[in-house]
């Protein structure tokens, strides 16, 4: 045998014994692990956590215990035992109709469907019967259904035009409605929402086509209301220019009248004024025959002279031949 034979056969010796030393180290590992697992299920079988939000039931052999567990650590026997927890925390539903045949029924009897969004919470008062009654899936299902069914009740009191416009309202009377009829079911709904409304294509056409008719008629409306106000603007601008022209009128008839008070007044004037330029010539002609009689006695001689005294233009006595 070569010294190179003798290497390998060393070689091969020594991974054989790596091995051997890896294999008893795996198997250590492996008995290890599944006796952790084995620790794990046995620990998770036995003990049960039950959070703040939960509330829980210890079931032996299928039967649901009298009592009911708060939040804490509590122990059970494997395989014999078990705890069944309930959340409190609230649960969503999303109720919805999509189909015609199901549709809820407006007040002037149009089909709708709908969405909806509610928020329900387990009973904690009832828990034991939640338990021994129901399960998680079967009170979502029942507490859809009966908003689904108030809904539809709800609806039939508004018209299909009513539903947009009063959608809190529906919602608010759907979830007065429910307490009535939830009160034999271990659940409260605490709030409800409608989502959205839908109807059939032929009530969509039907929209359409009264939209088109309701355009026309706003058009006409504002085409009437455009004449109308036009026409007002005519009878005002009427009224007005009447009012001018009666203003203009008795503006003339007062011009007119007070001319004519003037012209009265004028007349009134020029006659006094003739009256008194009379009076004084018949004043100035008594003071002229005062002292034409004054100038008489003054010149009188003891004879007598004619009465007749001329008189010049100016009313200068004349002086006649012979008188001095």
């Amino acid at each position: 045998m070569t010294d190179l034979d003798k290497l390998s056969d060393t070689v091969r010796e020594q991974m054989e014994k790596e091995y051997r030393v890896f294999r008893k180290q795996l198997n250590m590992l492996v008995l290890f692990g599944a006796g952790f697992v084995v620790g794990v299920v046995l620990w998770c079988s036995v003990v049960s956590i039950i959070q703040p939000t939960e509330r829980g039931v210890r079931i032996t052999m299928g039967r649901a215990d009298d009592k009911v567990l708060t939040s804490g650590i509590y122990f059970t026997i494997p395989f014999a035992q078990r705890i069944e927890k309930l959340s409190l925390v609230p649960k969503e539903a999303n109720p919805q109709v999509n189909s015609i045949g199901q549709a809820a029924i407006t007040k002037d009897n149009q089909s709708v469907m709908f969405s909806s969004r509610a928020y329900w919470v387990v009973d904690e008062n009832r828990i034991l019967e939640i338990i021994n009654g129901y399960s998680n899936e079967r009170l979502r299902q029942i507490v859809e259904d009966n908003i689904k069914t108030a809904l539809k009740t709800t609806v039939g009191s508004y018209t299909i035009f009513e539903l947009a416009a009063n959608q809190q309202e529906i919602s608010d009377k759907t979830l007065e409605l429910l307490k009535g009829r939830m009160s034999a079911i271990p659940v409260t709904i605490t709030n409800i929402n409608v989502l959205n409304w839908d109807w059939s294509d032929e009530f969509d056409k039907q929209i359409e086509e009264t939209m088109k008719q309701a355009q026309a008629v706003k058009r006409l409306e504002q085409e009437l209301r455009a004449v109308e106000v036009s026409t007002q603007k005519q009878v005002k601008e009427a009224e007005a220019e009447k009012q001018a022209i009666e203003l203009r009128a008795e503006a003339n008839l007062v011009k007119i009248q007070k001319e004519a008070e003037a012209k009265v007044a004028e007349g009134r004037g020029i006659s006094e004024y003739n009256r008194l330029v009379a009076q004084n010539m018949q004043l100035e002609i008594k003071l002229r025959e005062l002292e034409i009689e004054k100038i008489k006695w003054e010149r009188f001689d003891g004879r007598l002279v004619p009465s007749y005294v001329p008189l010049a233009p100016n009313g200068a006595i004349v002086a006649l031949p012979g008188q001095k």
